[in-house]
């Protein structure tokens, strides 16, 4: 009797120990400025049909949390003319990657921002 007493009590610490592991945090998604600059030019070239000039930093990881807002700098590509851009970043899911929304003025000197929104992968 003394054996099944034995592999009792090693089946319950082992079920006890089953139950205090944590599962595993997800893996964190992470970006780079020049990904997050590329992301912005696509949605920004869709709109306009242009090759369109974005920086966004020199940032070599990025941890992407929903609500970021990444400072970019848009180059008017008729003008020349240097444009503030903010991408704020969400994601979408950890397999589906991150989208950004893209707030820029319409004119250079304007306030009222225009959103312009797409996504990543």
């Amino acid at each position: 009797m003394r054996p099944h007493h034995c592999t009792a009590l090693a089946a319950a610490v082992l079920a006890l120990a089953a139950c205090s592991a944590e599962p595993e945090p997800e893996p964190e998604l992470t970006a780079t400025a020049d990904q997050v600059a590329d992301f912005v030019a696509r949605v920004l070239e869709s709109e306009s049909g242009e090759p369109t000039q974005v920086d966004c930093g020199d940032d070599e990881h990025i941890v992407v949390e929903s609500g970021l807002e990444i400072a970019c700098t848009v180059v008017d590509p008729a003008t020349g003319a240097e444009l503030d851009a903010t991408a704020t970043l969400e994601i979408i899911g950890r397999s589906e990657g991150w989208r950004a929304r893209v707030e820029m003025p319409e004119e250079p000197g304007t306030a009222s921002p225009t959103d312009r929104e797409g996504g990543s992968g």
